[in-house]
Parts: structure tokens; C-alpha cells; sequence
């Protein structure tokens, strides 16, 4: 448990007792595994005195153990306790990685039910006689909402030929044939 990392050459009781506790949960001790100076392993100064010892260990799981970058002490920074500031480097990619997965799996979840919640599509409420034309403005709405990469229709115009065609193509091309389908209630014909 204790590897040659540490300060003191003897471990006492409570030491034993922390191997034994680390053994039984199959942790590793980590603060000794690191190659540090000696100041960088003390973790409590006595009080009044030059001199510290490293009483302060941290445990990390055997499956884990990849993932510990570093462990050591930082006695400048200012923690108002004798106890000196112990910092742990980690890799944490692995556990992004779970949080991806756990969140990608919940949200399939919840999309399909809500799925299995619509029992029929919804009705319009909606009076279509008495809608109002289109304006230019939601002609280009339309045209932001386009997605790209899909297949070009019967008049072989794709979306993106329409979302690169820029305002002009919107407001007077795309505006024009709406206008005219909603005038004569058809679409054009293609040549």
C-alpha cells in the first residue's frame, strides 16, 4: 500500500489502519506514489515548528488508477488551518466520456416518449380561408430554416442553391412564386 514515496520510515497504528481500510475497498493510497521533495509531500506542520509530516493521504479506487496524473502539496498557498493545501491532478476524459453516453441515452429516452404520447397529430385551429399572403420576411425565415444535404425536388433546385442565393433570390425571385401560387392556388408548372 505504502510504496517508498513518503517521508517517514515507520508507519504508526492509524498508518496501518489506512493500508488495511484501502485494502478492504480496493483503493490505492496515491499521495505516496509520486516522486516529490519532501516539502512537497508534508501535509501538517507542527504547530511552532519548522517541521511536518504527511498525515493527509489520498485514496483513489484500483480501476481508477489511470487517471491520477499527480498528487503533492503546495505549502505557500494560504488555508488558514496547519494543514497545507494538497492538490490532485486528474485525467478526467474517461469520465466525460460517461456523462456523454449517460446523456445521450436519456435524451433517446425522453424523445421517444414523447413519441408514444402523441396518440394523433395535432389539428389546426387554424381558419385557412382568411389567412394573410406570405411577407418577404417569412419567405426568408423559411429559407434560413432550410436544411442542407437533402435532395433536390422535381424542379432539381436543392436547398442549398436557395440558402446561397442570398437576399435578392428570396425577396424578389422566391417572393414573386409565392405570390403567384398563392394568387392562383397551383403551383407552376416546370419547364
Amino acid at each position: 500500500m505504502f510504496l517508498e514515496n513518503t517521508i517517514h520510515n515507520e508507519t504508526n497504528p492509524k498508518g496501518h489502519r489506512l493500508a488495511n481500510f484501502a485494502e478492504e475497498m480496493n483503493n490505492n493510497i496515491m499521495s505516496t506514489q509520486f516522486e516529490h521533495k519532501t516539502e512537497h509531500k508534508i501535509t501538517w506542520l507542527l504547530p511552532a515548528k519548522a517541521t511536518g509530516n504527511q498525515i493527509n493521504h489520498e485514496l483513489i479506487n484500483k480501476r481508477r488508477i489511470n487517471m491520477m496524473k499527480d498528487v503533492r502539496s503546495f505549502r505557500g498557498a494560504t488555508v488558514d488551518s496547519d494543514h497545507i493545501l494538497v492538490t490532485v491532478k486528474t485525467n478526467m476524459i474517461e469520465i466525460n466520456t460517461k456523462v456523454k453516453k449517460t446523456k445521450r441515452r436519456t435524451e433517446r429516452r425522453r424523445n421517444s416518449k414523447k413519441i408514444r404520447r402523441r396518440s394523433k397529430p395535432e389539428e389546426t385551429t387554424e381558419d385557412i380561408e382568411h389567412l394573410e399572403m406570405p411577407t418577404k420576411r417569412e419567405c426568408y425565415e423559411a429559407k434560413e430554416k432550410l436544411k442542407r444535404n437533402k435532395a433536390a425536388g422535381p424542379d432539381t433546385i436543392n436547398s442549398e442553391q436557395i440558402k446561397n442565393g442570398g437576399s435578392h433570390l428570396v425577396k424578389e425571385k422566391i417572393y414573386k412564386v409565392a405570390s403567384q401560387i398563392w394568387d392562383k392556388e397551383e403551383t407552376p408548372a416546370t419547364k
